[in-house]
């Protein structure tokens, strides 16, 4: 009895080996191993490319399906937008009305349609974004602007008896960035913040400016007293449709925020230690000879 084997690779891994047997002793010769080897080689050269064929079939297969539902969630958000621009309209004037004639529980109930429209809306723009995420064209117009008044036009909005929001900083911050998307992105924030605090509990929202050793760093912290996140859920908190087991959201909005800091060349990060509550932080870099830092010139709250 005799045998030759030759292992064949894919990729430089070793994927299998070739055996060659023969009932008669020294039947194979040096030639014959050249020649299984070659095979072997051969063989190693066919899978890697039939395996590269079938992961770019995979690749188009999905990258189709992507595109498509991309193009299904932008044609159903752009079509959601135009039934809910003469819907808006509708019910300030039925507001207008009612406001004219008094009728109280008709002011409070269009109020309440108004803020449910306003969530719509958001959930419109979110899913226009990440359409525009995933194209490659979602856009940044940085400009001078006031964080300070930003944060609090935004905390106005979302301060409520039930839900207090306090809101801290030492100094008035004037930096360059886009104050459209940050808007987007404290909204975003404070709307979890809001949907998992307890009621008569504070949500507090802090500025303030850190010195690094590559310059200053405006940060933001917005944190509640809520139960807090297990912590297999932190690895996948700012991915796309995931949100924790008790919420009824989509997910878009911290996947949207994180984006739109890693777009400003800074970090949006979570931290919630057991029972304590959760906090996240906001982190932009700052142009040192862009950053103007002055005390508020009115009370902040």
């Amino acid at each position: 009895k005799s045998e030759i084997a030759a292992a064949f690779e894919v990729k430089t891994l070793r994927r299998g080996v070739l055996l060659a047997v023969s009932s008669t002793p020294e039947f194979f010769s040096e030639q014959d191993l050249h020649f299984l080897e070659a095979i072997a080689k051969w063989m190693g050269i066919v899978i890697h490319r039939t395996e590269l064929i079938e992961r770019m079939k995979h690749e188009a297969v999905e990258q189709g399906r992507r595109l498509a539902t991309e193009e299904v969630v932008t044609i159903m958000a752009h079509d959601l937008g135009n039934y809910l621009s003469p819907l808006k309209g509708r019910i300030e004037l039925l507001e207008r009305r009612a406001c004219q004639e008094g009728r109280e529980q008709d002011i409070r109930d269009a109020n309440t349609v108004k803020r449910t429209l306003g969530l719509l809306e958001r959930v419109i723009v979110d899913l226009l974004d990440v359409a525009h995420l995933n194209q490659g064209i979602f856009a940044i117009n940085v400009q001078p602007m006031n964080l300070m008044d930003l944060v609090q036009e935004v905390v106005a909005a979302f301060r409520t008896a039930e839900k207090p929001i306090r809101f801290h900083t030492p100094v008035e911050v004037v930096f360059t960035a886009d104050p459209d998307r940050l808007r987007q992105l404290l909204e975003n924030v404070l709307t979890n913040a809001v949907k998992h605090a307890p009621k008569q509990t504070p949500i507090v929202v802090e500025v303030h400016i850190e010195r690094r050793m590559d310059g200053p760093w405006m940060i933001l912290t917005v944190s509640n007293q809520g139960p807090g996140l297990p912590p297999e859920l932190l690895t996948t908190f700012f991915h796309p449709f995931v949100e924790g087991s008790q919420s009824t959201g989509s997910g878009l909005g911290l996947y949207l925020a994180n984006r739109i800091a890693a777009a400003h060349g800074g970090t949006l990060t979570i931290d919630s230690p057991a029972g304590q509550g959760v906090q996240m932080t906001l982190a932009l870099p700052v142009e040192e000879e862009e950053l103007i830092l002055r005390m508020p010139s009115r009370e902040v709250g």
